[in-house]
């Protein structure tokens, strides 16, 4: 990278994001250092010919640089360590999973896909593991606080769904001649 970086007289940072604009990738550049803005703006002004733009994509290996997300365990490890689960027994050096941490497993996808944050969902599962009857309230709340979330994303799904649907219903009358204007 540094090499391409010099040969256009270029940071390496500013050639990253020109061979991600130029395969179409939006990459939101962040920066409160004047210098790096107009560096970030300076992609503009240049091009990476095929040669380059075809190194640089050997570089990539296909893997992430942190874990897979989509790899299981990965993502099962990830969920214990940050405790949303309890920890999990371990029998040379393998996890053995029992029902329980299914189970939390299982309820912490469910509330991500709800739209709970890590954080309050570690926060909840932490007054949970307390098994403290006195936070029965707030785990209330913060249960209450998912549904609510849920509620407004159906909503949204609802909303959607039935103006397609009125778009299918009338699209002889009006999506014909609207289609025609675009």
């Amino acid at each position: 990278m540094s090499e391409i970086a010099e040969k256009y007289q270029k940071s390496v940072g500013q050639v990253v994001l020109r061979w991600l604009m130029q395969r179409g990738v939006v990459a939101l550049a962040k920066s409160t250092k004047p210098e790096r803005m107009r560096e970030n703006v300076d992609i503009f002004y240049f091009v990476l010919d095929d040669g380059y733009m075809d190194k640089i994509e050997e570089l990539d290996t296909k893997e992430s640089a942190f874990f897979d997300h989509h790899d299981p365990e990965m993502v099962e490890w990830f969920v214990e360590r940050i405790g949303l689960i309890m920890p999990i027994e371990r029998v040379n050096g393998i996890r053995r999973f029992n029902e329980r941490n299914i189970n939390q497993i299982n309820f912490a996808k469910t509330m991500r896909e709800a739209g709970l944050s890590i954080k309050t969902l570690k926060d909840y599962v932490t007054l949970v593991f307390e098994d403290d009857p006195t936070t029965i309230p707030t785990r209330k709340d913060i249960l209450g606080e998912a549904i609510n979330t849920l509620n407004e994303k159906v909503k949204e799904i609802v909303d959607a769904r039935d103006y397609l649907q009125w778009k299918i219903d009338n699209y002889d009358s009006h999506m014909i001649e609207s289609e025609n204007k675009l």
